[in-house]
């Protein structure tokens, strides 16, 4: 992203949440090219949820994904 990366659009995000009670937290999960070995630390300070790791497999992002970001369904 040309203005910011995806930690500090996180962190606006949460700042936009907490000036808004109200409003759903929003999950967000970062698919990154990059093992990070300040993985937990990134999540808590930013406020990530996931943040699988390229490359992954197919069983890994749907885990990330249904514990994120599965909610009700519309029938």
């Amino acid at each position: 992203m040309p203005v910011m990366d995806g930690f500090a659009a996180t962190r606006a995000i949460r700042r936009f949440e907490r000036a808004r009670p109200f409003r759903a937290a929003v999950p967000v999960v970062a698919y990154t090219a990059e093992d990070m070995p300040m993985r937990d630390a990134l999540l808590r300070h930013s406020g990530l949820n996931g943040l699988p790791s390229k490359p992954c497999d197919q069983m890994t992002m749907s885990r990330c994904l249904e514990q994120w970001c599965s909610g009700p369904t519309a029938e």
